[in-house]
């Protein structure tokens, strides 16, 4: 995994962000509601890397995702 929960879920990060550029997959505990609301804040950069930030939604179940 290249991601950690903390904040009782409510703050996700990359404990190794200067040595791995990516793959830190997050999925919330439940599925959004219909025209519910997310919000994602960023709080700190790396700059070593060149690249964005990949945010999106998913209608699969996540215990049968390949991640």
């Amino acid at each position: 995994q290249k991601a950690a929960i903390i904040c009782d879920g409510r703050t996700a990060l990359r404990p190794h962000a200067t040595d791995d550029f990516n793959h830190g997959v997050v999925l919330s505990n439940r599925p959004l509601r219909s025209n519910e609301v997310f919000q994602v804040r960023i709080d700190k950069m790396v700059d070593k890397w060149a690249g964005s930030i990949e945010i999106g939604v998913t209608t699969h179940n996540p215990a049968y995702l390949q991640l």
